[in-house]
């Protein structure tokens, strides 16, 4: 727990009162094309949002960052439907023709990485280069500190595409779909990265409970996460 006094989005953020959590599920390898379509909606969302601002249509683009908004947040909603209920009658549909749904959903707090932070920060204060730009994921199990920089026992590093990156409010939002190629482990480690190749991490998630780790076999099945980052003004 640890406050740091800095302006996001015009306000002060208090971290000791921010709710930082990822969504960690594991899918059937027969729904990953149907996800990846989720993730080709919001990336066509995304160019058009970004041209409509170089065309300075910014009314335009509000109402395209609303509805990518939406289908995001209904997409997450559901997912945590799932984990709440456990229902597998609680399905995803796909355009009114195929259901899909996850075999497992795990939420699990995350926590901001100081390092990490100071640049991210210095995006949002300087409007420097500093962004995220991929989404690891391990099987390491210690306890999350802010100090680290790095996963414990990274595996695998995604490239976020702008499908995957959202923000509405006081949050941002980051979520990736890793290959059914990735070797099969039980997977209990996710982070944000600020770079592809090198530290830091903005964030780090580790799920200790152990029947809530994701046991991926490969080939057969696939793993989604996405982190939420949600600034609480101070006061």
């Amino acid at each position: 727990m640890y406050m740091l006094g800095s302006t996001i989005f015009g306000q002060i953020i208090d971290f000791t009162k921010s709710f930082n959590f990822e969504l960690a599920s594991l899918w059937d390898v027969k729904d990953y094309g149907k996800v990846q379509r989720h993730f080709d909606v919001l990336e066509s969302y995304a160019k058009a949002i970004k041209s409509s601002f170089a065309l300075n249509n910014t009314d335009h683009a509000m109402k395209l960052i609303e509805e990518k908004s939406l289908i995001e947040q209904t997409f997450d909603d559901k997912l945590s439907r799932f984990h709440e209920d456990q229902k597998t009658a609680l399905s995803f549909n796909d355009n009114g023709i195929h259901d899909f749904e996850p075999l497992q959903v795990t939420p699990q707090k995350n926590t901001v990485l100081l390092k990490g932070l100071s640049l991210m920060l210095s995006y949002f204060a300087y409007n420097s280069n500093a962004t995220v730009s991929g989404y690891s994921i391990g099987t390491g199990t210690g306890n999350v500190f802010p100090f680290q920089e790095a996963l414990e026992a990274e595996k695998e590093r995604v490239l976020i595409t702008e499908g995957g990156k959202g923000s509405t409010g006081n949050y941002l939002r980051y979520s990736i779909q890793f290959s059914p190629a990735l070797p099969s482990d039980t997977y209990s480690e996710f982070g944000l990265e600020m770079y592809m190749n090198a530290p830091p991490a903005l964030a780090r998630t580790v799920i200790q409970d152990n029947s809530k780790k994701l046991r991926h076999e490969q080939g057969n099945t696939f793993v989604m996460g996405s982190h939420y980052l949600i600034f609480i003004p101070s006061g």
